[in-house]
């Protein structure tokens, strides 16, 4: 498991550089409600989408998947 977990609500082209740098350590990065349309990538870890109507797909998790990840990563971040 990743140590750092980070939620983001906003697209990552609206957050400034200070607050979100997905290279600086191993972290995996879940886009939440206006950030679901955006694509991305992180270079040491997974980025996932939260979508009820297609949980268990690749790259999707669902409610209870993301609570489960919540609780196992040391931080959490959102912005």
């Amino acid at each position: 498991m990743n140590s750092f977990l980070y939620l983001l609500r906003r697209p990552p082209d609206q957050i400034p550089d200070t607050l979100f740098r997905p290279s600086d350590a191993p972290a995996d990065v879940v886009l939440l409600e206006a950030a679901t349309s955006s694509v991305m990538s992180v270079p040491h870890g997974t980025v996932f989408s939260l979508k009820q109507d297609r949980a268990g797909d690749e790259g999707t998790l669902t409610y209870d998947e993301l609570v489960e990840k919540i609780f196992d990563s040391e931080r959490v971040m959102v912005i």
